[in-house]
């Protein structure tokens, strides 16, 4: 029985297989990592207007978002209204994803923060 070439059977057909987990596992790293790093700066940039102008929150804001280069912001917006502080994001996916027939190639995140009753 002639096995010499075994080993390079079995890379042929695992590879593909390994290469997929891989990119699973590192896209789902990177998209957890995108939702809670945004969610905790929108979060800040929330509660940041409790105790500062709107203008200099939003350039924390900014700035904590430029140091990780890889996530597309399109939009910040901050909204006021009498009980609340609200800041949503809006970031591009790197890929269009396909749900119930609608194409989604963006995402919203949003929080909000209440105003005391003394402000």
């Amino acid at each position: 029985m002639n096995i010499k070439g075994q080993a390079i059977v079995e890379t042929v057909i695992i590879l593909p297989l390994i290469l997929l987990i891989t990119t699973f596992i590192i896209s789902l790293f990177f998209y957890s990592f995108s939702y809670f790093f945004l969610n905790y700066q929108i979060h800040e940039a929330a509660f940041c207007q409790l105790s500062y102008t709107q203008s200099h929150c939003r350039k924390i804001l900014e700035n904590n978002l430029r140091l990780v280069a890889f996530i597309p912001v399109n939009s910040i917006t901050f909204e006021e209204t009498k009980l609340k502080f609200m800041v949503k994001l809006k970031v591009k996916l790197p890929i269009n994803i396909n749900l119930l027939n609608t194409t989604k190639s963006s995402i919203e995140v949003s929080k909000e923060a209440q105003k005391t009753k003394w402000q």
